[in-house]
């Protein structure tokens, strides 16, 4: 089990969780301003 190939296989998930994060993050300010 080579890390790098995990590695590989996750990135994309989290690069979805990241901008999943940054739109939740974006609507809360936009709410609270």
């Amino acid at each position: 089990m080579r890390l790098g190939a995990v590695a590989l296989d996750l990135s994309p998930m989290i690069l979805l969780i990241g901008l999943y994060l940054l739109q939740i993050i974006n609507s809360a300010v936009f709410f609270s301003a």
